[in-house]
């Protein structure tokens, strides 16, 4: 639509880079319970130098969320070497996911179980601020931010 008013129509995905993409999807699919739906390898060039890399090609993995119609996409670039430590929270740059989940407490007990890395603790009871609700921020396999919600979805449980 040239000459209009040109703005955002909807949200496909979110994407994360990824160093491995099987342990990735044990983490997402197998922890959390999303779906591949597509994974496949791509070495177009276009593609490549939208992205900016160097890489011989991307492992590009979409997960579906259950509930949403919306995904996850996992990249892994392959034939670099780029081996960055995860950042803290507050870091300007870094973003985080945010899924809704039905049992918290009984999500928590399975990932503490498979040693997921925990910036929460567990999961906090945080019905101070919204009622009935609990959160805990996790790190997948990679060091980004996942956050895990149990309560009314938004805006409901707008903060």
């Amino acid at each position: 639509m040239h000459g209009g008013t040109m703005t955002v129509t909807g949200f496909w995905h979110g994407g994360i880079t990824v160093a491995d993409t099987e342990r990735s999807q044990a983490f997402y699919v197998g922890l959390l319970g999303l779906r591949v739906f597509a994974d496949r390898m791509v070495d177009d060039p276009a593609l490549l130098r939208v992205v900016g890399t160097d890489a011989v090609a991307l492992r590009v993995s979409m997960l579906e969320i259950p509930g949403a119609d919306c995904y996850v996409e996992l990249v892994e670039y392959v034939g670099v070497d780029a081996d960055l430590a995860p950042a803290a929270p507050e870091v300007a740059g870094v973003g985080h996911l945010c899924f809704y989940v039905d049992d918290l407490r009984g999500l928590w007990e399975r990932l503490e179980a498979a040693c997921v890395p925990s910036v929460s603790g567990g999961a906090v009871d945080c019905s101070s601020r919204i009622p009935d609700t609990w959160c805990t921020y996790v790190r997948d396999p990679d060091g980004h931010l996942v956050e895990l919600f149990e309560g009314p979805r938004y805006p409901l449980g707008r903060r």
